[in-house]
């Protein structure tokens, strides 16, 4: 199948991904980053601030490698290294490339306990806040490279279940603004480094002729 066939086949995903990253965009054009994190803060509840602790670790790089690399094993007997180069090559790449951006070319964007100031933000109890590194989120890039490779591999022409990973993809993204561990432009940022990787190295491994 070719490369293009095979974009399409996880269409849902990639278009509500884009859809995700255009209506944060616009929203960020029109509001300041503090006055738009102040207004997200106020949205919190006794239910979320017990889910989102824990929903967020599924961006843990730790954990994304880990739930790559058993995929990649499941998959070797039928694909050989197929799943595993593209699983583990989406996360090293994303990964890189977040990383990178954190240290080295923005090494002074603050994270909102900092940038706003704890006094004026709801906070979830017994979770540690962090104050630099901001710009991007690795959770959420770790968090789409995890969602389109688990789109593609189990839910290639699956409407419903590519809106589940999506919808899945999201929330883990948006666990770090609600902890206030990140702004919105951070998550944004981060699912637009997740999601290119994930195509870069899908393309790389047809190059090498890789069976999907």
């Amino acid at each position: 199948m070719s490369y293009l066939k095979q974009i399409s086949a996880i269409g849902v995903f990639l278009t509500g991904s884009a859809i995700f990253i255009l209506s944060g965009m616009l929203i960020l054009w029109f509001n300041s980053k503090t006055e738009l994190h102040i207004s997200l803060n106020i949205l919190h509840n006794s239910f979320l601030d017990n889910v989102f602790p824990y929903l967020t670790h599924i961006g843990d790089g730790i954990f994304v490698a880990f739930a790559m690399l058993i995929v990649g094993l499941l998959k070797y007997k039928k694909f050989r290294w197929s799943y595993l180069a593209l699983g583990l090559g989406t996360f090293v790449l994303s990964g890189l490339a977040a990383q990178f951006l954190k240290r080295s070319v923005f090494p002074d964007a603050y994270r909102p306990v900092k940038f706003i100031g704890k006094e004026f933000l709801s906070l979830v109890e017994n979770v540690e806040m962090y104050e630099y590194y901001s710009f991007p989120s690795g959770h959420a890039t770790a968090a789409f490279s995890l969602f389109v490779f688990l789109a593609f591999t189990f839910a290639a022409g699956k409407k419903s279940y590519q809106l589940v990973l999506l919808t899945a993809a999201i929330l883990v993204s948006y666990s770090r603004v609600y902890l206030s561990q990140h702004f919105l432009e951070d998550i944004i940022a981060g699912a637009i480094i997740g999601l290119s990787s994930f195509l870069l190295i899908l393309g790389i491994c047809k190059i090498f002729k890789m069976r999907f």
